[in-house]
């Protein structure tokens, strides 16, 4: 490593090699200074910001202090990388997410930001591959894929867990005003697993608040028969798999007996 930077050889792939040495031997502040420093030459290197960030974030667990926080890190990472590649924006757009998301107690700023990264989220996801990965990047790494779904699963708790009134938008946006949640062509196993997650999560929510007026029961109704409506079309798109035919059928039954439930 000190010879390659003597004579200025410097690629992503021994940037990252050489930080995960230097942690190895119990020098993490060593292998933050040289993150940052690469993250500053190459602003829009998703794989060195996301390293750098992880890195930050092991410093503050371990009560040490990083140059800048992970959520700065990534903060700043997101303005730098351009919208237009999807991959690497989306990757830090989850990992920012949900950072923010164990950043603290929730505050009307966390709220207000949580929602615009959720709206960038849907709008760089649509007409991208739901299975991003960073071709060609350090693909052994954790960030090689991300799963939309799960992001859009832990948004929609930690909403909920936070009383917030706006949990039904968040399905409403991903399932019903977006093409993400319309099939589940592209997607990758674990991201269709995580899918039916999110439905179930959506669906016990709906089954938990219910309402007392007839006219906002009958609305009620309404939603869930959409929202297993929308489950019976999502997974249906996968059934060439066997284990989806299931989950299909069991969502067919829950739709009849929801449709002659009083």
């Amino acid at each position: 490593y000190s010879l390659a930077n003597e004579k200025k050889v410097s690629s992503t792939s021994l940037t990252l090699d050489n930080a995960d040495f230097l942690l190895s031997i119990g020098l993490p502040e060593k292998a933050e200074k040289l993150l940052g420093a690469a993250c500053r030459v190459d602003i829009a290197d998703a794989s060195l910001q996301l390293r750098w960030s992880q890195v930050s974030q092991r410093m503050e667990a371990a009560g040490m202090k990083p140059s800048l926080s992970s959520t700065s890190i990534l903060r700043q990472a997101l303005r730098n990388i351009p919208m237009h590649d999807r991959s690497s924006y989306l990757m830090v757009l989850t990992e920012l997410m949900n950072q923010v998301m164990i950043t603290g107690p929730p505050s009307k700023a966390l709220d207000e930001e949580l929602k615009a990264l959720f709206q960038k989220m849907l709008l760089v996801a649509q007409g991208s591959e739901f299975s991003v990965r960073l071709e060609g990047k350090n693909e052994a790494s954790e960030h090689a894929e991300q799963n939309l779904a799960s992001t859009f699963l832990s948004y929609f708790r930690y909403t909920v867990l936070n009383n917030n009134l706006a949990a039904r938008s968040i399905y409403i946006s991903v399932l019903y005003h977006s093409n993400y949640g319309k099939k589940c062509s592209g997607m990758s196993t674990g991201e269709i697993q995580s899918m039916k997650l999110f439905f179930d999560a959506c669906i016990q929510y709906e089954m938990t608040n219910k309402p007392g007026t007839s006219k906002e029961k009958k609305s009620h109704k309404q939603q869930l028969l959409k929202l297993y409506d929308s489950a019976v079309s999502f997974f249906s798109s996968a059934q060439s798999d066997s284990r989806w035919r299931k989950v299909v059928d069991g969502y067919r039954k829950q739709l009849q007996r929801e449709k002659h439930s009083l």
